[in-house]
């Protein structure tokens, strides 16, 4: 028999992966309806009243600036989840591939975003009874308190419980599964060209510039620097990477501070290049204007080459350091850094 893989990509597999989870609690969904003797207003549930509870449970999630989310008594200036246009995403997920088909009873089909809202709004009427507003969903006209209230209830369902297990766990997993596919790209994903029709709402929400080959900002030195020449670094393992100025100005120098080290009786420092060599090089360790410590290296190339800088009174003690790596008379590098007792 051949074995045929299908591809996925990121965004679908984890999609998919919180769907499994989804889809393993809402698997005995049918069979608690049926308990609950509410099997047939599932089925019969109006599109309408399904949309409603939907966004009413986005705007619990995320609220926004939107009807729903001012209907709750919690809102936000800009948009919300509400305005992701990611419902029909939900929809689709929870319909697709989370079939909920009742156990040991043939033709009776729910799907699953009925079901949801079914139950949602079964909750919502034993919170608040007289629940009534603008939305055809009891869910939906809810405050922001009394739809935590219909959660807590859903978790505490001894009915639930009793027909799966796996059942009392979907009030902690459905706020988190339309949370992902409300803060995702998928209300603004256009299948047919695989490219984004519009602006993500997560991204105007957490002020995302987007996918980019890098940013200006992070390119070559800092704020215009032309040196390695600040910030101040502890003992242990510090990487610098500076230009040479060699073989079309691609060439770098990394040097790698290891700090002291009791047995070396000194601090380690490692240097390589990216490309070619470079030599010969100075290594010191300053004290103020005075070198304290110093070494010489003449040549390095792509194969790391350690020095060990010995103190010329046979100790280094703790302390602010500058470490400076010179070229021809020039300073490739200067970094201040901290000494700690010896390892």
């Amino acid at each position: 028999m051949e074995l045929r893989l299908q591809p996925y990509s990121r965004r679908t597999f984890l999609r998919r992966a919180s769907l499994a989870a989804v889809g393993a609690a809402l698997a005995e969904l049918p069979g608690l309806l049926g308990a609950k003797g509410l099997l047939e207003a599932a089925r019969a549930a109006p599109s309408d009243t399904v949309t409603d509870t939907l966004l009413g449970l986005a705007a619990f999630i995320l609220p926004g600036s939107d009807a729903y989310s001012v209907a709750q008594g919690e809102s936000a200036p800009g948009p919300g989840a509400v305005d992701s246009g990611a419902l029909k995403a939900i929809v689709t997920s929870l319909d697709e591939f989370v079939p909920a088909s009742a156990l040991g009873v043939v033709n009776t089909n729910v799907p699953a975003s009925n079901g949801v809202a079914t139950l949602l709004n079964s909750y919502a009427l034993q919170v608040n009874p007289a629940a009534s507003g603008p939305f055809s969903s009891p869910f939906a006209n809810l405050s922001f308190k009394q739809k935590a209230a219909v959660f807590q209830r859903f978790e505490a369902d001894q009915t639930a419980s009793a027909q799966a297990p796996e059942l009392k766990f979907v009030a902690g997993i459905l706020p988190g599964f339309v949370a992902f596919v409300f803060c995702s790209e998928a209300g603004h994903y256009d299948p047919a060209t695989r490219q984004l029709a519009g602006r993500p709402v997560s991204w105007t929400i957490s002020n995302y510039s987007g996918p980019a080959e890098g940013h200006a900002e992070l390119k070559g030195y800092y704020q215009g620097r032309s040196a390695v020449d600040s910030g101040s670094v502890v003992c242990g393992e510090v990487v610098a990477s500076v230009p040479t100025g060699g073989i079309g100005s691609r060439q770098r120098l990394v040097v790698r501070f290891y700090g002291r080290r009791h047995r070396l009786h000194g601090a380690l420092v490692a240097l390589y290049t990216t490309q070619g060599t470079l030599g010969p090089l100075a290594v010191e360790l300053r004290r103020g204007r005075h070198p304290v410590a110093r070494a010489r290296i003449a040549r390095v190339g792509t194969t790391r080459r350690n020095l060990v800088l010995k103190s010329r009174r046979g100790h280094l003690g703790r302390g602010r350091y500058t470490l400076v790596v010179r070229h021809a008379g020039k300073a490739l590098l200067k970094r201040r850094v901290r000494l700690r007792p010896a390892r």
